[in-house]
């Protein structure tokens, strides 16, 4: 592509290597564009030194276009904990305690394209500081809802990537004005399932609202993108959803971690599957409830309760995956690496997994 410079180079007494790519015939056609492109460009110092640019203009220091930094955050606040010294909060989780035992029992069942639908298999989530205490009946799902969810996840996701991110970071905002006007209710639901003291179940609670309110502003800043132009080149950054992103999540912080790592997903452009522990099944219902009252669409956000050797791998195996969120031990988490890391048959892409390992299992003992 410049036998001109070579013969010169030659005539000069300079060693010249002839470099030519091997290999395969289609990455070869697109090495040889790649190197057209690069060649026959204007800015190309090659067609430069064909022209009848002085010598001083071709030797003269590129200029470059220093990267444009995103606009800066607006000033977050975090949400603001109960403060159970004050007679008013304790009474206020009283009362929603109270409340709260007055629904124990019911059953709660996955939610699919936007429908909470039946299941033949049901098991009790018990209060793990009274297991006589049912807190709910879990409707287990299968191998099918499993499909499911999925072909609803891939039917939505065209149009909610289609959707501004500005009404998908609205959505977000909804769901933490929800969670704070039930702030009482949602710890009181913590407590009761997890077992945790009141002030670490408002503190997740807290931190559920914080990750919607937080992932909203970032998203709204990031979408902008980023210019990075260098000479000869004009590059631009932007961020786009990959597709379908599935979420495991853990037992000990039952609202804040699935809620984060669900609402990261969605406010980027993924439609989301969350499978959450069984033991925190009622509470990751309520988190659902919450979506769906906000106004989440059709089929954009599913939750898939279920035996997390049933239904776990299916989801971490299928081909119309892209993202895998986990937290929880690091048995499961290296076996979601290995599984995801399998190509499956019609899979055009890699799935990026996101693991927090570590977590031990709770058993009850009698």
């Amino acid at each position: 592509m410049a036998d001109k410079l070579a013969a010169d180079l030659v005539k000069e007494g300079f060693r010249v290597r002839v470099y030519a790519p091997f290999g395969e015939l289609i990455p070869g056609m697109a090495y040889l564009i790649r190197r057209l492109l690069e060649n026959t460009a204007n800015s190309s110092f090659l067609v430069q030194s064909l022209s009848d640019l002085p010598v001083e203009s071709l030797l003269a220091p590129p200029k470059v276009t220093p990267p444009t930094e995103p606009d800066p955050l607006p000033s977050f606040q975090n949400a603001p904990c109960r403060d159970y010294s004050q007679v008013r909060d304790r009474q206020e989780a009283q009362t929603a305690l109270a409340s709260v035992r007055q629904s124990l029992g019911k059953t709660y069942t996955s939610y699919l394209n936007g429908e909470w639908i039946t299941s033949d298999t049901v098991t009790p989530s018990v209060n793990p500081s009274n297991p006589a205490e049912v807190i709910g009946q879990i409707g287990l799902g299968g191998l099918t809802d499993v499909d499911n969810a999925i072909a609803a996840a891939k039917n939505a996701f065209p149009a909610w990537k289609a959707t501004s991110v500005t009404e998908r970071a609205n959505l977000l905002r909804r769901v933490a004005d929800l969670m704070a006007n039930r702030q009482a209710e949602l710890a009181a639901w913590i407590m009761l399932e997890t077992g945790k003291p009141v002030r670490e179940s408002d503190a997740d609670v807290v931190e559920a609202i914080d990750f919607c309110r937080y992932y909203a502003e970032q998203m709204e800043a990031l979408q902008t993108g980023e210019h990075y132009d260098l000479p000869g080149e004009t590059n631009r950054y932007h961020y786009q959803p990959r597709g379908i992103a599935v979420v495991f999540s853990p037992w000990n912080f039952p609202l804040a971690i699935p809620t984060g790592m669900v609402v990261a997903a969605l406010v980027a452009g993924n439609c989301t599957i969350l499978k959450p522990s069984q033991q925190s099944a009622v509470i990751a219902a309520k988190f659902t409830e919450l979506l769906a009252e906000a106004g989440v669409p059709q089929g954009v956000f599913q939750l898939l309760l279920g035996r997390g050797r049933e239904v776990g791998p299916a989801l971490v195996k299928s081909p119309d995956v892209h993202i895998i969120t986990f937290t929880g031990s690091q048995d499961v988490g290296c076996q979601i690496f290995a599984d995801a890391a399998q190509l499956q048959p019609g899979q055009r892409h890699m799935k990026r997994v996101i693991a927090e390992m570590g977590g031990k299992k709770c058993h009850h003992r009698r």
